[in-house]
C-alpha cells in the first residue's frame, strides 16, 4: 500500500522526537548511573573525613605535647587533601553537572560539596589554631609565658570563631544519608565551635592573670580537705604575681602568720545566723564553711588586707587533688624534708594522713607546717624549671575544675563572668530552681575526713505540680578501731572523747522553692541543717525530707547537683515517679550533674 506524502513530513517528525527522546533518556540514564557513583563515593569520603574530625575531637590529649601536636597536623593535612580533592572531583563532574538543574538532585550535590568545602576551611583554621599552640607552647618556659605568642594564639582562635559562625548547617531540602551526613558535621562543627569560643575567652582571661595588661597579685589558698569546710579548711597560703608574663609564687606559709584582731568584713541575715558562730570572717580555717567560693574568696582579700596591708587582685584556691594533677606533670620530687620522693600516688596520704601520724598529738604542728610548706615549694620550684609541654599542664588542671579541687575568684567584673563562664569560679547557685549542694564537714578538732565516705539515696515523687524528696545520707567512718589518741584521730576532748568518732556537720541546700521543717533561706536556697557522730568502723544514715510545689510552672523541672570536692566522692543514686526523665540515676560527684523531668 502506498503511504500519501502528506504523511511522510509527520512519520519524519515522530521519529525525530522518538530519537530525541531516546537520546535524553540514555543521557539522563548515563548522568544519573554516573552521578550516583560520584557522589556515593563522595559521601563515603565526606563520612570518613567527618570520623576523622571528630577522633580529633574527641583525642583532645592530642594537644598536649609536641610529637602529638605534629601527629594532628599531619591528620589535619590529609582531611584537608581529601576535602579539597572531593570538591574538585564534584565541580568537575559533567554527570552532576547535567543533573543539577533539577531542584531534589542539586541541593543534595550542594550538600555534599558544601560540606567537603566547609571542611576545607575548618582543616586550614584548626591548623593554623595547632601552629598557635605549638608556638605559644615552645615559647613558655618554666615561670615565663610568652604574652605575644598568646595573643597571637587568641587571635587566631577569635579569627576561627568568625570563620565558623559563617558556616551554615542547615538540613533543609536534605534527604537519606546526605542528610544524615550534614548532621554530623554540624555537631562536629557546633562542639569545635563551643571549645573555640570557650578556648578564647580562657586566653582572655589568661593574658591579664600573668600580668600581659600590667602587674596582677593573687592570694593562693591551700585547701587542706582532711579538715573539710565546705571546701578544704585554710592552713597554708602564698602570693603570686605576674607581670608581662612572668610569675612567680612566694614560699607557702601557715595561715597562723596572718593574725586577725578583729573580723574582717560583717556577716549579715541568716548566713550570720547559720555559719556566725565560727567566725569565718576572722578564722581562716572557718572561711570556707559557706559553699560560695565567691564570698569566701571577698572575705580572704578582706582579711589579707587586714593582716598584711596589703592589696590582691584575686584568689586562687587548690586542694591536694589539684597538686597531684602538677606532680602528674613534672613527676615525682623528692623532697629532703620529708626524706622521700612525692608524686601523684602519694602526695595526697602523705598531706592528709602521714604527717599527722608522724607529728601525732602534742607534738610541735609548726615541723608539720613546715613539711607541708616543704612540699608545696618543691612543686612550685620543679614548674618553674621548666621541661614539660604547658599544654599538658593546662589540661591537668582543667580536669580539677569541674570537681571544685580548683576555683579562682577575680575583683575584675570582666575577669570574674570569664571565670564563671568556664566554670572555675565554685559559685554555688547555679539557679534558684535547680541547685542541690550537699555538704559534708568536719565538726571536731582531727583528721579524720582520710577515713569519712559517704552517700545520698535520693527518691523523688512527683504528683499535681509538686515533687515530693526525701534524702538518705549515709556516712561511713574507716578509722581503725582501737585506735591511740593522736592528732589524726581526735579526741579532742570538746566535740567529742571518742578516738576516731567523727562528728560531722551537715549541710543541704535545695532550690529557693523547698520546705521542710527547720529550713532557712541561705545564698538564694533553701538550707537543711544536721548533725551525725560516727564511730570508727560503724555508718549512720541520716534522713531528710522537703517538698517542692509549683515544679512545673515555668517549664521543666531540673535539678543540678553542685559537688563539694571531697577526698572520697560521694556517691548520689536517685530515683523519681511521676513524671517523664529519668527514672534512676547513679554517679560521683566530681562534676555537675543536671536531671530534668517534664509532665
Amino acid at each position: 500500500m502506498t503511504v500519501p506524502a502528506r504523511v511522510w513530513p509527520k512519520e519524519i517528525v515522530k521519529q525525530i522526537l522518538l530519537g530525541t527522546a531516546v537520546a535524553l533518556t540514555a543521557l539522563v540514564t548515563w548522568a544519573a548511573i554516573d552521578a550516583y557513583l560520584i557522589l556515593a563515593h563522595a559521601r563515603s569520603e565526606v563520612r570518613t573525613i567527618v570520623s576523622s574530625g571528630v577522633s580529633i575531637l574527641d583525642h583532645s590529649r592530642s594537644l598536649t605535647d609536641s610529637q602529638s601536636r605534629a601527629k594532628t597536623l599531619q591528620q589535619l593535612s590529609v582531611i584537608e587533601a581529601s576535602a579539597y580533592n572531593i570538591d574538585n572531583r564534584l565541580s568537575g563532574s559533567a554527570a552532576l553537572s547535567v543533573l543539577s538543574w533539577i531542584p531534589v538532585v542539586g541541593t543534595q550535590v550542594s550538600a555534599v560539596r558544601q560540606t567537603a568545602g566547609d571542611f576545607d576551611v575548618l582543616c586550614q583554621q584548626a591548623t593554623d589554631v595547632v601552629s598557635n599552640i605549638s608556638q605559644a607552647a615552645n615559647s613558655t618556659f618554666g615561670n615565663h609565658v610568652n604574652i605575644p605568642s598568646l595573643a597571637n594564639l587568641n587571635e587566631q582562635l577569635g579569627v576561627t570563631h568568625k570563620a565558623l559562625s559563617t558556616m551554615h548547617t542547615s538540613t533543609a531540602g536534605l534527604i537519606g544519608p546526605v542528610r544524615s551526613m550534614r548532621e554530623q558535621f554540624a555537631l562536629m562543627e557546633g562542639r569545635i565551635a563551643g571549645l573555640v569560643g570557650n578556648g578564647h575567652r580562657a586566653l582572655t582571661f589568661a593574658l591579664d592573670f600573668f600580668g600581659g595588661n600590667g602587674p596582677r597579685r593573687y592570694f593562693v589558698a591551700g585547701l587542706n580537705s582532711a579538715e573539710m569546710r565546705d571546701q578544704g579548711a585554710v592552713l597554708s597560703w602564698s602570693l603570686m604575681d605576674s607581670n608581662q608574663g612572668t610569675f612567680h609564687t612566694s614560699a607557702s606559709a601557715s595561715v597562723g602568720t596572718l593574725t586577725l584582731t578583729h573580723p574582717a568584713a560583717s556577716l549579715s541575715g541568716n548566713t550570720a545566723a547559720v555559719f556566725g558562730p565560727y567566725y569565718p570572717t576572722r578564722i581562716w580555717q572557718s572561711v570556707n564553711a559557706i559553699a560560695n567560693f565567691p564570698t569566701s574568696a571577698t572575705w580572704m582579700t578582706q582579711m589579707y588586707a587586714q593582716a598584711r596591708h596589703q592589696h590582691v587582685d584575686g584568689v586562687v584556691a587548690l586542694d591536694t587533688q589539684a597538686l597531684r594533677s602538677l606532680l602528674e606533670v613534672t613527676g615525682p620530687i623528692y623532697v629532703p624534708a620529708v626524706h622521700s620522693f612525692v608524686g601523684s600516688g602519694n602526695v595526697e596520704s602523705l598531706l592528709l594522713h602521714d604527717l599527722y601520724v608522724r607529728f601525732p598529738a602534742g607534738a610541735d604542728q609548726q615541723l608539720r607546717h613546715a613539711d607541708v610548706s616543704a612540699v608545696a615549694s618543691a612543686v612550685i620550684e620543679r614548674l618553674s624549671q621548666g621541661g614539660y609541654d604547658p599544654a599538658r599542664l593546662i589540661f591537668q588542671l582543667a580536669n580539677t575544675i569541674p570537681g571544685r579541687h580548683l576555683m579562682l575568684w577575680d575583683a575584675r567584673p570582666t575577669l570574674q563572668r570569664a571565670i564563671e563562664h568556664f566554670g572555675a569560679s565554685g559559685e554555688l547557685n547555679v539557679g534558684t530552681h535547680s541547685t542541690v549542694h550537699v555538704s559534708l564537714q568536719s565538726g571536731v578538732a582531727a583528721k579524720l575526713d582520710w577515713f569519712v565516705h559517704s552517700s545520698d539515696h535520693i527518691t523523688i515523687q512527683i504528683s499535681n505540680n509538686t515533687a515530693y524528696i526525701t534524702s538518705s545520707l549515709t556516712i561511713t567512718n574507716s578509722a581503725p578501731l582501737h585506735g591511740h589518741p593522736s592528732y589524726a584521730l581526735g579526741p579532742d576532748n570538746v566535740a567529742t572523747h571518742t578516738v576516731g568518732q567523727y562528728v560531722g556537720r551537715i549541710y543541704q541546700w535545695w532550690p529557693s522553692l523547698s520546705q521542710s521543717p527547720g529550713a532557712v533561706s541561705e545564698e538564694g536556697l533553701s538550707l537543711l541543717r544536721n548533725i551525725v557522730r560516727v564511730n570508727p568502723q560503724h555508718s549512720s544514715t541520716v534522713v531528710s525530707q522537703l517538698v517542692i510545689p509549683h515544679i512545673f510552672d515555668h517549664g521543666p523541672f531540673t535539678l543540678s547537683f553542685v559537688p563539694q570536692g571531697r577526698i572520697h566522692p560521694m556517691h548520689y543514686v536517685v530515683t523519681a515517679t511521676g513524671a517523664s526523665g529519668p527514672s534512676a540515676s547513679a554517679w560521683y560527684d566530681t562534676h555537675r550533674v543536671s536531671l530534668t523531668w517534664t509532665k
